[in-house]
């Protein structure tokens, strides 16, 4: 992936989501972790798109969702050093 690429948003989400995977201490870095940066801002698109199709709270109903699989997600304390970029062509 080249961020130059991407829009400033893209990379503020890609940029939340791998801080994420960090602070959870995951050794990956996956979509899961890019969804939950995603609708973790109200004003974002995701956000939006759920609220506008099905309701604010259905939209807080999936964050909640989203957050508790992150959570089962394996993690390592202390956390890794370095977590490599999310490649799903990999």
């Amino acid at each position: 992936m080249n961020p130059d690429k991407f829009t400033h948003k893209t990379n503020e989400a890609l940029a939340g989501a791998h801080e994420l995977a960090m602070s959870s201490g995951h050794a990956q870095f996956t979509s899961l972790h890019l969804a939950c940066a995603l609708i973790s801002d109200p004003s974002g698109i995701f956000f939006q798109a759920i609220s506008n199709a099905c309701g604010e709270e259905s939209a807080r109903a999936s964050e909640r969702v989203l957050n508790q699989a992150l959570k089962k997600l394996p993690s390592q304390s202390p956390p890794p050093d370095e977590i490599p970029e999310y490649n799903p062509y990999q």
